[in-house]
């Protein structure tokens, strides 16, 4: 399932290892308003971890979290359904940054 398609899911655990993943996300600071990008890394950061967790714990294991990478993929500003609703160089931060740490 599209990792946008889970909810973003507050449970304590969830929102302790979302903050763990944003300390190690690079901070790109040239350019940018650095509230309005710490927002949007928290947010692709919780959906990103919600979208793992739920999966995890749900009953089919067959259904892996699917995401896409290419900007083709991404509409931040007028988000579609069929497009991921975040922007791309945050998303590809934040995906990067997890694998990484593996």
């Amino acid at each position: 399932m599209r990792i946008d398609w889970y909810p973003a899911y507050p449970h304590p655990k969830v929102i302790s290892i979302a903050r763990q993943l944003f300390s190690y996300v690079p901070v790109r600071t040239k350019g940018v308003n650095k509230q309005e990008r710490d927002s949007k890394l928290n947010l692709i950061c919780m959906q990103f971890i919600s979208a793992l967790y739920l999966n995890h714990h749900q009953a089919d294991k067959n259904n892996p979290v699917t995401t896409y990478l290419s900007p083709k993929h991404f509409k931040y500003k007028n988000p579609v359904a069929e497009k991921l609703p975040y922007p791309h160089g945050t998303y590809l931060d934040v995906y990067n940054t997890l694998l990484n740490l593996k």
